[in-house]
């Protein structure tokens, strides 16, 4: 499932205030709500919209911290040796002296038998 992109998330933000314009328009033609009630609704729902863009806004630029953080994170060495530890059927083979080291059930081989 992919999170939706900004564009149709304005999209759809969009088609909400039209519907809800609309729908005001049609309660001030129709004469069940006055002039004034109309244009109450309509600034509630252009001061609404505004909101849910700043929130959203707001929202994304934290969502996309948050990865980088993240993404800083798992990249690290001590990181990607623990994954490799956590796997039950992992083979590491290595002819890094540094990673051996580091890690306990790599092997060092030579590098020509790394590729077979």
């Amino acid at each position: 499932m992919n999170f939706p992109t900004m564009q149709q998330a304005a999209s759809f933000g969009r088609h909400v205030v039209t519907y809800g314009m609309g729908f005001v328009s049609a309660l001030a033609v129709t004469h069940i709500a006055s002039p004034d009630q109309a244009q109450s609704a309509t600034n509630a729902i252009s001061q609404i919209s505004e909101g849910v863009g700043l929130i959203v806004s707001g929202g994304s630029t934290l969502i996309a911290f948050a990865s980088a953080i993240w993404a800083t994170v798992s990249a690290g060495l001590k990181s990607q040796i623990a994954s490799v530890q956590a796997g039950r059927t992992t083979q590491v083979l290595t002819s890094d002296p540094k990673l051996v080291a580091a890690a306990p059930g790599v092997k060092l081989v030579p590098p020509s038998e790394i590729n077979n």
